[in-house]
């Protein structure tokens, strides 16, 4: 029932170009009252249009009388339209944000269920590795640890499907230590030379002496590494070297993961 009625019913721009007078036509008018006290004295309002749908308004506004007496109607409503697309935006925007929540849930409720089997799995590799339930020959010992091993590296992943969901609620605590690199790499580069020994390639690890002492925390940091080696392993060649250095540089630890692989695309 308001004068804008008629802006969203014709889809074309209200053009006021004294606002004084028009409060005298119109002297109910309780936001040409506010926007006269600002120092309003001309006014333009386009309508807001969004897939066909009215949603809203913009307003443009003049300290001076018949600023839009000559305006060029055509420029206003592309900058409408611009600011109408930008709010649909917006929107698509946040339903792709609730989406995204409800792929983190189910991520976190499928990689909980999914590291109960792996458990047992490992629970029993580990026993019949024991020898408790019978003596096991060398062939089946190089199976179950390979069982082990892939056990170990399936519960890696799930376990960062778990941490994408953790990280992207904001929760994510680190767990920080003191870590003694010399000690800490070369128990790394025991599992990371089993990886590599199955695609023949060499992994060969340089390690300065006396690296300095940092805090970190070791799962996440020994995950940083994995996805380095792992994704350098992927993407080599049987028979090629893949170099793991670890330097000092000027009290901070660099750490390099080069291959002999077909490299990234400029």
């Amino acid at each position: 029932g308001s004068s804008l009625e008629k802006v969203l019913t014709t889809r074309e721009p209200r053009i006021l170009n004294d606002l004084e007078d028009y409060l005298r036509a119109h002297p109910n008018s309780e936001a040409t009252k506010t926007i006269l006290a600002e120092g309003m004295l001309s006014s333009l309002t386009c309508p807001l249009i969004v897939n066909n749908k009215a949603i809203g308004f913009l307003f443009f506004s003049s300290m001076q009388k018949e600023t839009y007496k000559n305006a060029h109607i055509q420029m206003f409503k592309q900058i409408a339209n611009q600011v109408s697309i930008a709010i649909e935006r917006s929107h698509s925007y946040e339903e792709l944000m609730t989406l995204n929540t409800l792929k983190n849930q189910f991520l976190g409720m499928a990689a909980h269920d999914l590291r109960n089997p792996l458990s047992i799995i490992l629970g029993n590799t580990d026993l019949l590795l024991s020898a408790e339930l019978g003596k096991v020959s060398d062939e089946q010992k190089e199976a179950l640890n390979s069982i082990q091993r892939h056990s170990n590296r399936m519960l890696e992943l799930i376990n960062n499907f778990l941490d994408v969901s953790i990280i992207e609620s904001g929760k994510l605590k680190l767990q920080k230590q003191p870590v003694d690199w010399n000690s800490y790499l070369k128990d790394f580069s025991k599992t990371a030379t089993l990886l590599a020994k199955e695609k023949n390639i060499a992994l060969e690890f340089e390690l300065a002496q006396n690296l300095p002492s940092l805090n970190i925390d070791p799962n996440l940091f020994t995950q940083v590494l994995n996805n380095l080696i792992s994704n350098a392993i992927k993407f080599s060649e049987p028979q090629t070297v893949i170099t793991c250095k670890a330097w000092d540089d000027s009290n901070a630890l660099k750490i390099a993961v080069s291959d002999q692989g077909q490299g990234i695309p400029e």
